[in-house]
């Protein structure tokens, strides 16, 4: 809250609207009414997830993330520490490198269990089961704690399985998960909790974003769902098929998905994911039921939807990094050196945590 301002009032010629010049720092003041959140504390359950976006963490330098090997080190560092506070069994990780030698996954993974210092040891399920990414430059994997799950099965849906295959002809671009403007393959598995020897299955997720111009039914209408709704929609109907024919080799009621949707509730990917017997961790109806902030506005794009044979003990969002300046990012570019803070973990992405607490029916 700014308490203090003092300064030149002016207009330039240009703007609407006035603007206030302060010539020291003693113009100025603020009293900090909106502290930073701390990691939610979840009750209940017998385990815990997220679903956590990680912004594009590419070894491959000068691609979609870092641009040199200081950016890469800072965004390493801060992954590991929000990470570490999150604390899941179970992690939905989103906008990894999609490269063949997992090395992208071995430097994130090594990294967070350097700073877990042993509480914890994370292992990657497409690199456990040897799993390709799909046709995009990013993929999804699922982390996880041996010591709380034993992974059983794990697959990746791509346009050659039947379940989206069905739906390639209704793509305006001539694909659902595999080609440009398409959505990314998503990761299922199958994992038995040690703790009660019971099963579920879970798909980690990444629809196609609203960016971008579509064309016929993927065309901005206007509406608020943006560029590529149809595309969406399609993946997710290709999911639900998918899940159905049991892809990991495990039959299971109790399932979950994860990931970034790209949509927001009430958009046709997300009412077809309800329909479909799944319900959502986070309540539509809370006001901070928001993961993602883009020109001052906000919205829901992230979630863990579940069946009931999952039972959903307490979930909430962490305020981590969508309300935080980009300027806070492991980001160095137009000079963006003297923000950055490695002691925190605040602003490690730019979407916020989904994070829930669950035990299997």
């Amino acid at each position: 809250e700014l308490t203090t301002l003092r300064g030149p009032l002016y207009q330039s010629y240009n703007d609407d609207y006035y603007k206030v010049q302060p010539t020291s720092s003693s113009d100025f003041a603020f009293e900090n009414v909106n502290p930073r959140p701390e990691v939610p504390a979840l009750s209940g359950g017998t385990f815990k997830v997220a679903s956590v976006n990680v912004l594009n963490f590419f070894t491959t330098l000068r691609s979609r993330g870092a641009s040199n090997s200081n950016e890469l080190a800072r965004q390493t560092e801060k992954l590991a520490l929000g990470l570490k506070e999150i604390d899941a069994d179970l992690m939905c990780i989103v906008e990894l490198e999609n490269d063949s030698s997992f090395m992208a996954t071995t430097a994130l993974l090594d990294a967070l269990n350097v700073a877990l210092d042993g509480r914890r040891t994370y292992a990657s399920t497409a690199m456990t089961k040897s799993l390709g990414g799909g046709s995009d430059l990013i993929r999804t994997d699922l982390f996880f704690d041996p010591s709380k799950f034993i992974l059983e099965g794990a697959a990746v849906l791509d346009d050659s399985d039947a379940a989206a295959a069905t739906f390639v002809g209704q793509s305006t671009v001539g694909g659902v998960f595999v080609g440009p403007n398409t959505n990314r393959s998503p990761l299922a598995a199958t994992f038995t909790e040690i703790s009660t020897f019971k099963q579920f299955t879970v798909a980690c997720n990444h629809l196609k974003a609203k960016g971008g111009r579509g064309t016929g039914l993927d065309a901005d209408s206007g509406n608020g769902a943006a560029s590529w709704n149809n595309q969406r929609t399609i993946g997710a109907q290709a999911l639900l098929l998918w899940l159905d024919t049991n892809p990991t080799g495990v039959a299971t009621s109790a399932r979950m998905l994860m990931g970034d949707f790209n949509a927001f509730p009430r958009e046709d990917p997300i009412d077809i994911i309800l329909a479909g017997g799944y319900s959502s961790a986070i309540d539509f109806s809370d006001k901070d039921a928001y993961t993602y902030v883009f020109a001052g506005q906000w919205g829901l794009l992230d979630y863990i939807f579940h069946t009931p044979s999952l039972l959903l003990a307490d979930a909430a969002t962490w305020k981590v990094n969508a309300d935080e300046p980009s300027l806070f990012d492991y980001n160095t570019d137009f000079g963006n050196n003297h923000q950055f803070d490695a002691s925190d973990p605040y602003r490690y992405s730019d979407h916020d945590p989904v994070i829930a607490t669950f035990q299997i029916a």
